[in-house]
């Protein structure tokens, strides 16, 4: 009997592979594309290329994207069921990368805070919904497989319509600050007013914490 039973374990099929976390709809996201097109017109560049990749099988083929702008080149982070998704995957890395080339000189400060200090930006986006009257950003997190008993962790926050992704993280708080920091760059890149008073504002308390130490935030590597 327990000699049937161990035949039965060696023999049983394997487990089935857990699914992919998911991740935002492309069509919810801000049009990247053309934002890289306006960046790349205005900095005299070529305009952006797109170069597909299929992978999966023949009846089920999932696409990404490679794509060359400003003389570099990005990749899409996800595989998706249609190009045009993959491409415009491809322009959301490449405009989150190329944000403090896209944000004017006047706002590279203002930019430099939120690099350099994580924690303010969930706070930061909360002020900025509550004084354009938009609804409040919600976040969801997805777990990745890291080093053993250390997860990773990635946050994607839903605000006025589009969804932005952070850098992975090995806490669930950091992994949201990371995911309204996409969003704070991604505003902030499109000259708006009300963003940058909020950040202004919150400058010398940025500066304050930084100095202390406090914001000490681990880099995934």
């Amino acid at each position: 009997m327990a000699a049937t039973a161990a035949s039965a374990v060696l023999n049983a099929p394997p487990a089935a592979a857990l699914p992919a976390p998911p991740h935002p709809a492309p069509e919810k996201w801000p049009s990247y594309k053309n934002l890289l097109q306006e960046w790349a017109h205005k900095n005299n560049k070529q305009l952006p290329l797109y170069h597909p990749e299929l992978e999966g099988q023949v009846h089920q083929p999932q696409f990404r994207s490679t794509m060359e702008v400003g003389g570099e080149r990005f990749r899409s982070q996800h595989s998706h069921s249609r190009r045009k998704d993959a491409e415009k995957d491809a322009a959301r890395v490449a405009y989150l990368d190329l944000a403090v080339k896209i944000i004017d000189d006047d706002d590279t400060d203002l930019l430099g805070l939120i690099e350099q200090d994580v924690i303010f930006c969930k706070s930061i986006l909360s002020d900025f919904a509550a004084k354009t009257k938009a609804t409040p950003p919600t976040y969801s997190l997805d777990c990745l497989e890291g080093l053993e008993h250390m997860p990773l962790f990635v946050s994607s926050v839903s605000f006025d319509g589009n969804i932005y992704t952070g850098e992975a993280a090995r806490k669930k708080k950091d992994a949201e600050q990371r995911a309204a920091r996409s969003a704070v760059i991604s505003i902030l890149a499109t000259k708006n007013p009300c963003m940058q008073q909020i950040l202004r504002s919150k400058k010398q308390q940025i500066i304050a914490i930084t100095s202390a130490g406090i914001n000490k935030e681990r880099v995934i590597s």
